[in-house]
């Protein structure tokens, strides 16, 4: 290595990425339902009694609107009803329209349209059926513990914001990153054939690299998020293994009331690849698309 692949190694190690948050003001609330109007105006109800304990402050008032299944009977009809509205948090459930038991490992059209079809985040939750009939399901009062997940944290802005504003005044938010091992170990095997590399070197330097990241951004996060005046207690939990398996551990291990994931790639059209196996995944706990 010459001196000057030295100075930038060293000048790149130095620099990171530094969060900075964006306000996400919220004030109208849609909740779409395909109950009939009296079980969306009570599913609403349950809705309120989740969101509530993060509208604090004087004079912060949220309007809840509610959209029954009588009102859109095709993924266009809603996505036109939409189109002239502008809530700032749609709250709906999986399989709108679609008998649960029949697909019971998926999103259901509806929601996959919307993911796509709307920059507005989707708070996915229980159906109504489920919240009553279940007593494993319910919606407590107010997100205490919530998990932000991604395959790449370091610069998610976004993701990040979003997970502050849904976590309660005093709760617990966890910051993760899951650095895939299946696809470190594939490089490193790559990395063994090659003579002029030393593999062990190679493995301890990339991980401490590919973890410290992530670390030192959070780092920015914990001190941007008490500025931005939101008094969460912020957790970083950073790691390398099996992304669902880690992911459903952690989400035991911290009894988490709401994970908050991506659904969109810049390159792409269909959501996010990790954000459909963890929705498919977590079935009976509340997940924020953003």
């Amino acid at each position: 290595m010459t001196n000057i692949d030295r100075f930038e190694s060293i000048f790149r190690a130095a620099t990171r990425n530094v969060f900075h948050f964006k306000a996400n003001p919220i004030r109208s609330v849609l909740v779409i339902c395909d109950a009939n109007a009296e079980v969306a105006a009570k599913y609403t109800q349950q809705v309120e009694t989740f969101l509530t304990p993060l509208f604090v402050g004087p004079g912060h008032q949220v309007e809840y609107l509610t959209m029954a299944g009588g009102e859109f009977d095709r993924v266009s009809v809603l996505v036109e009803k939409l189109s002239g509205m502008t809530p700032d948090l749609i709250c709906t459930h999986r399989n709108l329209h679609t008998p649960l038991d029949e697909f019971p490992h998926s999103l259901g059209s509806y929601v996959d349209v919307l993911t796509q079809a709307t920059s507005i985040p989707i708070l996915l939750l229980p159906r109504p059926q489920r919240l009553t009939s279940d007593s494993e399901l319910s919606l407590p009062a107010g997100p205490k513990r919530v998990l932000a997940l991604t395959d790449h944290l370091d610069g998610d802005d976004r993701l990040v914001s979003w997970s502050a504003t849904m976590t309660v005044e005093n709760g617990d938010l966890y910051l993760t990153h899951i650095e895939d091992e299946q696809t470190f170990q594939r490089y490193i095997s790559t990395i063994g054939k090659i003579p002029e590399i030393d593999t062990q070197m190679a493995r301890e330097l990339l991980l401490r690299q590919l973890l410290k990241d992530p670390e030192d951004y959070i780092q920015t996060c914990i001190t941007a998020v008490k500025e931005a005046g939101f008094l969460c207690n912020i957790h970083p939990l950073i790691t390398i293994g099996n992304r669902l398996s880690d992911i459903r551990r952690l989400i035991e291990e911290h009894n988490v009331d709401l994970v908050v994931t991506n659904t969109k790639d810049e390159d792409q059209m269909a959501m996010h690849g990790l954000a459909y196996e963890i929705a498919i995944e977590l079935q009976k706990k509340p997940l924020l698309l953003v």
